[in-house]
Parts: C-alpha cells; structure tokens; sequence
C-alpha cells in the first residue's frame, strides 16, 4: 500500500494544470509522485478524450477520462467510452432565442458524437444550427464576449426551465449540455467504480462547481472564480504557482 493508496484526484485541466498551454515541472513531478504512491489520477475536462495526446502531454491517467464536462467517461487503454450522455431534447429554440437577445454571440461549437469532433458555426447560419440541433451532441458552447457571459448564462438557465444544464467554461465561453450529466455525477460514478476511498476533485471556474461540491475533499486553484472558492473546502496556489503540486504536498 502506497501513501496515497485509495485516492482519486479529479483535476481539471485549463487553468489548473495547464498554463499557458503546458504543465510546469512541478505539476508533472506531483503527478508522478502522486501516481507511483498508488493514487488514481484522471482529468475532468471540457475537451475531448484525444485531449493529452493533441497537447502533446508528457504523462497518463491511471484512471479512465472525465471528458465533455462529465458527459464521457472515457478508458484510454481499450479506447472506448465506459458511459456516455447527450442533449436528450433539441435545444434549438433556446440557442435561436440566445441569438436573437445577445448581439454579441460570436460563435457556436457542436461537440458531436458522430466522430466525436465539434463543429464550428457563424450565429447567423439558421439552417445549419437547426439541422445539427438534431443530431446526437455532448455539448453546445456559445462563445460570447466575456462582459456578457454570465448574463447570458443566468438567461439561458432561466429560459431552459431546468432542461438542460447551463455553466460557464470560462468568461466568454457558455455551455448547454444535458442535465443529467456533468463533472460532479461523473466523478462519483468513477470513484465508486475503483470503490475509491476518497474522491479529492480541483478546478478553477464554474464548470467546475458541480465536482468541488460532489468531492469528500474539494479544492479552488488560487485563480479560481469566487463562487468556486466558496464552495471548496480547500483553496490552493494559483496555477502560476503550481497549484496542484501543492495540494499534492498537503495530502
């Protein structure tokens, strides 16, 4: 048994172990440590399973991918989805209604299923919008000015009824997904998996606020929004300043 035997770290990636575009030497070495100490280590991550390797990363998880904000559960080894959720109900009108009320809606992303690649759409392509709006998707991200992405995240909330899930990724980017489905519920699900003794999740923005809360131990990057250092238990360094390497060394 390993010093860290039964722990499983669910960290998010943008903003907490990536600056910059790269995992600094002390964010790897705590990896690594952490790692051959016998914990499990995956990412929740907005982005997509292919994540690591498109970063060009130099290490694994040990435990399957949290990807799409929750909506895949993803094994590396056999390259498969271990468990997958989608938009059960067409948000179309919602998104044609988002468009019409923000002026400053620049950009639509489709993360589809279908080949498991997103696709990029002007606001003012109708057609096209309502024709993906049938297919099977993870997620749909608005990007939008960051003046104007929480207002749009509060009214998209609203306007859903509790239909879908409406968070922010960060200040310019607002994402729909399917309510059933986000970092918290996936990461409790992996951790009764492995029969984990302790679930410790990091992040630093909103989408996050679903794992800090559903975590034994939660912690906030010291450059983490407000309202996800309130619910944390914990609060670290910020990602400048190896953040995760320092929770590593508290445990």
């Amino acid at each position: 048994m390993g010093k860290y035997s039964g722990l499983l770290i669910c960290a998010d990636f943008d903003g907490t172990l990536v600056y910059n575009g790269q995992i600094s030497p002390g964010n790897l070495d705590a990896i690594r440590r952490f790692q051959q100490g016998g914990g499990w280590l995956t990412l929740a991550t907005g982005r997509y399973p292919n994540v690591l390797r498109d970063h060009g990363v130099a290490f694994r998880c040990n435990a399957p991918l949290i990807c799409m904000n929750g909506a895949i559960l993803y094994d590396e080894e056999t390259e498969k989805a271990l468990y997958e959720g989608f938009i059960e109900e067409s948000c179309e009108e919602l998104l044609l209604d988002a468009i019409r009320r923000c002026q400053e809606v620049r950009e639509l992303v489709f993360c589809m299923a279908e080949g498991r690649r997103a696709q990029h759409v002007s606001p003012s392509d109708i057609p096209l919008i309502r024709e993906l709006c049938g297919k099977p998707l993870y997620k749909i991200l608005i990007h939008v000015s960051a003046r104007q992405g929480v207002t749009l995240r509060d009214y998209l909330r609203e306007k859903s009824e509790g239909r879908y899930l409406v968070d922010r990724s960060w200040h310019s980017g607002v994402e729909i997904q399917g309510i059933g489905y986000d970092k918290g519920k996936t990461a409790r699900r992996l951790a009764n998996m492995l029969d984990a003794d302790s679930l410790l999740c990091i992040g630093d923005f909103d989408n996050d606020l679903s794992m800090i809360r559903e975590a034994d131990v939660g912690y906030a990057m010291g450059n983490a929004t407000e309202e996800l250092k309130a619910a944390a238990d914990r609060i670290t360094a910020s990602v400048e300043e190896d953040g995760f390497a320092q929770m590593i060394d508290e445990l």
